[in-house]
């Protein structure tokens, strides 16, 4: 986004740690451009990878596109964007609960590190069952598959790490019915989604709504370390509230699903939300479905809104600064 161009290196975590990629992952950015790096080349052969992208010179900004595809017809596409720095917590609120598979995906970038993994419901927390640990060692990315585990018991997903460590859930649809109109009858229905880690809401944060017709949409929310009641309002393209604003209730470790968009809703929305009160933090994300051509499915953490700005100190061409004499 700058007027010099950058250069970065991409690496590559996969279950065996740290590939070698010297040499192929060095990408010249151009100065107001843009540049593609084909992931499968970098991570031919690791039926799972994480990626860590790094500017050595210059300023950018970067996400993944994942896409299936069986010959000529599209079978799911997903935007991921860079997730949450290194973390001994993640808290992954947007999950849904009317899912065919889901894959929670962790990278340890540092040291080998064990995982609990827990559930949280609308009654308090649980660890996830059939699955509540997992190890993942020193510069590896695991696949751990939560699908049962998920099905059984439904609410957000929140990992425990004794070292820091990267999530994500991938979600996917697998489904059999009316066909799309881009694809040939009988086609499977398929679509996928990644679910990030979210930062606290603290007093105001917001969660975008797409503008897609004839789509849904639920927001859930959860709480950790305690209790915590949070407000949410919809607010049209016009920037009036839709609607009345909700009061959710969270017990510790609880969460819950409420819808916020009905496929009769038209135009671009979003959803601002505050924790008003509760010893506990609060965390929410956005699940949004489409059927109109074939079922599909995103998801997306609500965000903070930032309320200060630290800036560095700077002095004019003349050497004064405002204020001093």
């Amino acid at each position: 986004p700058t007027t010099a161009p950058a250069v970065v290196e991409v690496d590559v975590f996969g279950p065996d740690g740290l590939r070698d990629v010297a040499g192929r992952s060095g990408v010249v950015v151009p100065a107001g451009g843009s540049a593609t790096v084909w992931v499968d080349a970098l991570a031919s052969g690791l039926p799972v990878a994480s990626l860590h992208v790094t500017a050595r010179s210059g300023l950018i900004s970067a996400a993944v596109l994942s896409q299936r595809i069986d010959g000529l017809t599209p079978q799911g596409a997903a935007f991921l964007a860079p997730v949450a720095r290194p973390e001994t917590r993640h808290v992954l609120p947007a999950v849904p609960e009317d899912i065919d598979a889901a894959t929670l995906v962790v990278t340890a970038p540092g040291s080998r590190t064990q995982l609990q993994i827990d559930v949280l419901t609308e009654s308090g927390l649980v660890p996830l069952p059939g699955v509540e640990t997992a190890q993942v060692g020193a510069g590896q990315t695991v696949a751990v598959d939560i699908t049962e585990g998920l099905r059984s018991t439904p609410g957000a997903v929140q990992i425990r790490a004794t070292e820091p460590v990267l999530a994500t859930v991938l979600h996917s649809l697998d489904r059999s019915g009316p066909p799309p109109r881009f694809a040939p009858p009988g086609v499977v229905v398929r679509d996928l989604a990644f679910t990030t880690s979210a930062a606290p809401i603290g007093a105001d944060a917001v969660a975008p709504l797409a503008t897609v017709a004839q789509s849904s949409a639920w927001l859930r929310v959860a709480a950790v370390g305690g209790g915590a009641v949070v407000r949410v309002q919809t607010i049209g393209a016009d920037g009036t509230a839709v609607g009345k604003a909700q009061r959710i209730r969270l017990t510790a470790g609880g969460s819950r699903i409420v819808a916020v968009r009905s496929p009769a809703d038209k135009g671009p929305a979003l959803v601002r939300l505050a924790q008003v009160s509760g010893s506990g933090e609060a965390f929410a994300g956005v699940i949004q479905q489409q059927d109109v051509d074939g079922e599909m499915l995103t998801t997306w953490p609500a965000e903070p809104l930032e309320r200060t700005v630290t800036v560095p100190d700077a002095r004019p061409a003349d050497g004064l600064i405002p204020g001093e004499s």
